[in-house]
């Protein structure tokens, strides 16, 4: 009824077309992102389909649709579609390949495109500024992989922290004035 629409990390075979036509006289537009796109893709002049960071078939992008940022073509390498299993093999070009302002996938990597994150990702090391990026260090904390660093500002954070387990590096600006109380 007049929303856009956003499809993010998934796999469409070539089974059934994508067809974007919502009616009413909308203007709604649908937005694509980090999948794999087998079969054709069609939006109508007054809702386009915009596609980031996804994968699709060479001459199957129909009327209307428009490759913005970070698109790819070609085959993404499926272990076996023709038995139903759509995780990637370890020489696809989708491994790595989502957009990556988005969050990672859960080894640590640039999200990959399609539905299954691949377990052949290479893990991303980012070093992430509290307050800058967080407002908290535990935010920080939780949102970063092995191998990150957490960055503290000068100032008094009241607040508890717990590592959970991850291997990173949190650091302040300076021992006499970044303190956690």
């Amino acid at each position: 009824y007049g929303d856009d629409c956003y499809i993010t990390n998934c796999t469409f075979d070539n089974t059934i077309d994508i067809s974007f036509t919502p009616g009413y006289d909308t203007d709604a537009k649908l937005t694509i992102y980090n999948s794999i796109l087998l079969g054709q893709v069609n939006g109508n002049h007054l809702n386009p389909v915009n596609l980031y960071y996804s994968n699709y078939k060479s001459g199957y992008l129909g009327d209307n649709v428009f490759t913005i940022e970070g698109n790819i073509t070609g085959n993404p390498l499926f272990v076996n579609s023709s038995s139903g299993d759509y995780n990637l093999q370890s020489a696809s070009p989708c491994i790595d390949a989502g957009d990556p302002n988005t969050q990672r996938d859960i080894d640590g990597s640039q999200v990959d495109m399609g539905a299954f994150p691949s377990v052949y990702g290479t893990p991303m090391i980012i070093t992430f500024l509290v307050p800058g990026d967080f407002p908290k260090i535990q935010d920080a904390i939780n949102y970063s992989f092995d191998g990150d660093t957490v960055l503290v500002a000068a100032g008094t954070y009241v607040e508890n922290i717990n590592f959970n387990g991850k291997n990173i590096v949190v650091q302040g600006e300076d021992r006499e004035t970044t303190i956690i109380d």
